[in-house]
């Protein structure tokens, strides 16, 4: 099936999201109406009080959630109706993740960590073994490639974390 062409000037773009959760007595609006735009080679911080919706925008920008109205863009592509696997599959191709929490696998060492996001998308091999520890390299973790996650420092597996969101080499194009 050939892909659809971007035509879009934006990597992220979102259109009147909303979303909401229920509450004790009532409904709380937690995203309303809410526009946004990325270009490429743009960076952006999002910030404000604790319980104003940042995790909850960046859940829906990500497909992690899925907004109640409004449409959400990826290269140009509405993903908003996209069944949960096509979302997921997209997703790999288009962003990398990196938690607070880092959510290693405590039972695998750095490297099988970093390449778990690989094996999501079902793309393991010799090739993509040498990416992560190139990547791991690349975060100054070269000589704790094999040691337990564990055994790392907060630091150490927040650039394990990143090493993972970067093996798949996201914004490369979703299909």
């Amino acid at each position: 099936m050939p892909s659809e062409v971007n035509n879009s000037e934006y990597l992220l773009e979102a259109k009147a999201l909303g979303k909401q959760f229920p509450g004790a007595d009532s409904v709380i609006s937690v995203l309303d109406g809410v526009d946004f735009a990325l270009r490429p080679g743009e960076s952006v911080s999002i910030r404000g009080e604790s319980g104003s919706g940042k995790s909850t925008l960046l859940n829906v920008l990500s497909g992690l959630e899925r907004a109640d109205s409004g449409q959400l863009f990826w290269e140009g592509k509405d993903v908003t109706k996209y069944s949960l696997s096509k979302l997921a599959a997209a997703r790999t191709r288009f962003m990398g993740f990196v938690f607070q929490a880092y959510y290693l696998a405590p039972e695998l060492n750095a490297l099988e960590n970093v390449l778990l996001g690989a094996r999501i998308a079902g793309r393991v091999d010799a090739s993509v073994r040498e990416r992560a520890e190139a990547l791991l390299i690349r975060v100054g973790l070269k000589e704790r490639i094999r040691h337990s996650s564990t055994k790392l420092s907060g630091g150490e597996r927040q650039r394990v974390a990143v090493a993972r969101a970067m093996i798949n080499d996201p914004v490369t194009g979703i299909s």
